[in-house]
Protein backbone atom coordinates (compact mmCIF):
# COMPACT_ATOMS: atom_id res chain seq x y z
CA UNK A 1 0.00 0.00 0.00
CA UNK A 2 1.38 3.22 -0.92
CA UNK A 3 1.55 5.78 2.01
CA UNK A 4 0.69 9.02 1.57
CA UNK A 5 -0.07 12.18 3.86
CA UNK A 6 -3.84 11.59 4.85
CA UNK A 7 -2.79 8.07 5.51
CA UNK A 8 0.04 8.86 7.89
CA UNK A 9 -1.70 11.06 9.48
CA UNK A 10 -4.65 8.86 10.03
CA UNK A 11 -2.33 6.05 11.17
CA UNK A 12 -0.86 8.65 13.07
CA UNK A 13 -4.05 9.66 14.97
CA UNK A 14 -5.33 6.26 15.26
CA UNK A 15 -2.30 4.91 17.17
CA UNK A 16 -2.34 7.90 19.63
CA UNK A 17 -5.82 7.59 20.10
CA UNK A 18 -5.93 3.57 20.26
CA UNK A 19 -3.11 4.27 23.12
CA UNK A 20 -4.75 6.70 25.41
CA UNK A 21 -7.83 4.66 25.22
CA UNK A 22 -5.52 1.47 26.38
CA UNK A 23 -4.37 3.86 29.37
CA UNK A 24 -8.15 4.76 30.49
CA UNK A 25 -9.06 0.87 30.28
CA UNK A 26 -6.38 0.22 32.55
CA UNK A 27 -6.83 2.85 34.73
CA UNK A 28 -10.33 2.29 35.15
CA UNK A 29 -9.50 -1.40 35.78
CA UNK A 30 -7.30 -0.42 38.49
CA UNK A 31 -10.04 1.31 40.11
CA UNK A 32 -12.52 -1.30 40.46
CA UNK A 33 -14.28 -0.45 43.33
CA UNK A 34 -13.30 2.52 44.41
CA UNK A 35 -16.15 4.02 41.65
CA UNK A 36 -18.41 4.45 44.90
CA UNK A 37 -15.95 6.47 47.04
CA UNK A 38 -17.20 10.16 47.45
CA UNK A 39 -15.23 12.62 45.17
CA UNK A 40 -16.33 10.13 41.90
CA UNK A 41 -18.96 11.23 39.24
CA UNK A 42 -19.76 8.33 37.17
CA UNK A 43 -21.52 10.00 33.67
CA UNK A 44 -23.71 7.48 31.83
CA UNK A 45 -23.55 6.46 28.46
CA UNK A 46 -25.19 8.86 25.66
CA UNK A 47 -25.87 9.41 21.97
CA UNK A 48 -24.31 12.44 20.67
CA UNK A 49 -25.14 13.50 17.33
CA UNK A 50 -21.69 13.95 14.91
CA UNK A 51 -22.59 17.24 13.08
CA UNK A 52 -19.61 17.17 10.75
CA UNK A 53 -17.01 15.07 9.96
CA UNK A 54 -12.84 16.38 8.92
CA UNK A 55 -9.48 15.05 8.68
CA UNK A 56 -8.07 17.71 10.44
CA UNK A 57 -9.65 19.49 13.21
CA UNK A 58 -8.22 22.86 13.61
CA UNK A 59 -8.73 23.92 17.76
CA UNK A 60 -8.23 27.95 17.48
CA UNK A 61 -8.41 30.75 15.18
CA UNK A 62 -5.00 32.36 16.19
CA UNK A 63 -2.16 32.58 13.77
CA UNK A 64 -0.76 28.70 14.36
CA UNK A 65 -4.26 27.52 14.12
CA UNK A 66 -5.12 29.54 10.74
CA UNK A 67 -1.89 28.34 9.41
CA UNK A 68 -2.50 24.70 10.15
CA UNK A 69 -5.73 24.71 8.60
CA UNK A 70 -4.20 26.42 5.28
CA UNK A 71 -1.88 24.05 5.28
CA UNK A 72 -3.86 20.99 6.06
CA UNK A 73 -6.25 22.14 3.26
CA UNK A 74 -3.59 22.64 0.56
CA UNK A 75 -2.54 18.85 1.33
CA UNK A 76 -6.00 17.67 -0.29
CA UNK A 77 -7.12 17.24 3.61
CA UNK A 78 -10.39 18.20 4.78
CA UNK A 79 -10.30 20.42 7.34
Amino acid sequence: METTRRNFILGAAGGTLGGLGAANAESAQARGANENLPGVVVIPERKVPVLAEADVLVCGGGPAGITAACIAARHGAKV
